[in-house]
């Protein structure tokens, strides 16, 4: 059990992204931390991050969190995106005093679990083109043959299975294509996009029995874990009074109201509001 040296306060946790897949991260969290308070805040505004220029990304997430920190104090924040991550995380981290983490893509981890020595990463164009992915390679994988696949189309089709709707399998086969038709296909496959977790079962469908899917979300959940426990000497469950969890989003639509709804049936959040960036 974790413990908290202000057993008044419950630790609250920032977890933003674009859209819907920094649940993914959220899912894995809240199975080690269950007592703390979540904020999710989905820039549908600016979704995708992956069409937006670095500049505009760093900006972007930049103001998010100063928004979000004039009304809540912030014990940890996540950035839920890959391709946010990628690109700002240092940055964040210097300007910012709050701890703050990123998703990666799973490339170590990669190279110690591939067979056949061909490894595919998975991930938004911005993703799999930025050096910070390209110099991950050249450190853990260069020994590898390493296949890169960039799409924002799974990003897309992840929001579409989060609002009910069924994901044909021929679109991913389309998508893979490049994969699917190697001789030696990728044993190995990370997924550099949060959304694209969401798809995982869909993309096992899609793939050939011997791919094995990797992400960066359980990493991200134990490292989140352990900087809360830097913090430790009472109960995480002793707490002086319980906070809801909360969602935002950067522009009201129809959209948003409806994944409010899905938001609060099962994923255990309690309001919506629009915080304009």
């Amino acid at each position: 059990m974790i413990y908290f040296k202000n057993t008044h306060k419950q630790p609250t946790i920032l977890i933003l992204d674009s859209g819907v897949g920094g649940l993914s991260i959220y899912i894995a969290i809240r199975k080690l931390l269950p007592h703390v308070r979540y904020l999710y805040f989905f820039d549908n505004q600016a979704f995708p991050y992956g069409e937006h220029s670095e500049f505009f990304i760093i900006n972007r997430v930049t103001s998010i969190i100063e928004a979000v920190q004039e009304q809540h104090q912030l014990d940890l924040v996540i950035i839920g995106c890959n391709t946010a991550s990628v690109v700002s995380l240092k940055i964040l981290q210097n300007h910012f005093l709050c701890p703050i983490v990123g998703v990666i893509p799973a490339i170590k981890l990669a190279s110690k679990l591939t067979k056949n020595g061909v490894i595919g990463v998975l991930a938004t164009h911005r993703t799999v083109n930025h050096d910070y992915t390209l110099s991950l390679i050249k450190r853990f994988a260069n020994k590898y043959k390493v296949m890169l696949l960039g799409t924002s189309e799974l990003v897309n089709l992840a929001e579409s299975k989060i609002h009910g709707k069924k994901i044909p399998i021929s679109i991913l086969r389309d998508i893979l294509t490049p994969w699917l038709n190697m001789k030696q296909p990728p044993d190995t496959i990370v997924l550099g996009c949060t959304h694209f977790s969401l798809l995982k079962t869909e993309l096992i469908a899609a793939l050939s029995s011997n791919s094995y899917l990797i992400d960066s979300r359980h990493s991200v959940a134990k490292y989140s874990f352990r900087l809360l426990r830097k913090n430790t000497n009472s109960p995480t469950n002793d707490f002086c009074s319980y906070r809801p969890n909360k969602i935002y989003c950067s522009m009201n639509t129809e959209k948003a109201i409806k994944l409010k709804s899905i938001l609060e049936s099962y994923y255990n959040f309690f309001s919506l509001e629009i915080l304009s960036i």
